[in-house]
């Protein structure tokens, strides 16, 4: 997953930043026009959308089923909006400087854990006419749709600075009680006891009856 993340999902992602930025910031979908034609392009964008559509619903599904099975994770979830709200705004309108902001926001997102875990939310069955996890799907679009017309600043920009900085604390926060903690870690480097007919991971060649395992 680390070496897939930096060598596939990063070198993707860098390079549709690059190739934007060198084409006054269009998208791989209509920067494709330039290459494979008007009609191309088109079917291309038709791809992109059914793909991103693809994606939207499994993150969709996945986000409802957290939600509907732990009702405390739902004031966070929805909190950390609004407070990337106010923070694109602290800092792109007012121009309030990073420091304050980003604490206070990363203040903000750990109360909404307490504050969650003290107030769990959980949707009557059923909501016009949905069940509390069809709702969420729905909820969820709601918003997909709404961030990807709001300018980045507004939203998404805020949120993932923010975000980014809540992970570095927890993060910071386990290191530490593991270096002061010491406890004792003992685990095989190689796990024997797997479920019977997992695939093996031995290199084989392609054709032999252990590469079809």
């Amino acid at each position: 997953m680390t070496l897939g993340t930096v060598f596939f999902a990063g070198v993707h992602d860098f390079g549709a930043l690059w190739a934007s930025v060198r084409n006054r910031g269009q998208s791989m979908g209509m920067l494709s026009g330039s290459y494979i034609g008007r009609r191309g392009r088109n079917l291309f964008l038709v791809v992109i959308f059914l793909l991103l559509l693809m994606v939207n619903a499994a993150f969709a599904v996945v986000i409802a089923n957290l939600l509907v099975s732990t009702p405390t994770s739902v004031i966070p979830v929805w909190g950390a909006i609004l407070v990337a709200l106010v923070i694109g705004q602290l800092i792109y309108r007012w121009k309030v400087g990073l420091l304050w902001p980003s604490i206070g926001g990363v203040i903000v997102l750990y109360a909404l854990v307490l504050v969650g875990n003290s107030y769990p939310v959980v949707l009557p069955d059923p909501v016009l006419g949905m069940s509390p996890r069809s709702a969420w799907i729905v909820l969820l679009f709601l918003y997909a749709g709404i961030a990807s017309i709001l300018p980045v600043w507004v939203l998404l920009q805020p949120r993932d600075y923010i975000n980014g900085l809540q992970l570095f604390v927890g993060l910071g926060i386990l290191y530490l009680a593991v270096l002061l903690a010491s406890p004792t870690i003992v685990a095989l480097a190689f796990n024997d006891a797997l479920p019977e007919g997992t695939p093996s991971i031995a290199l084989t060649t392609v054709g032999s009856p252990a590469s079809c395992r």
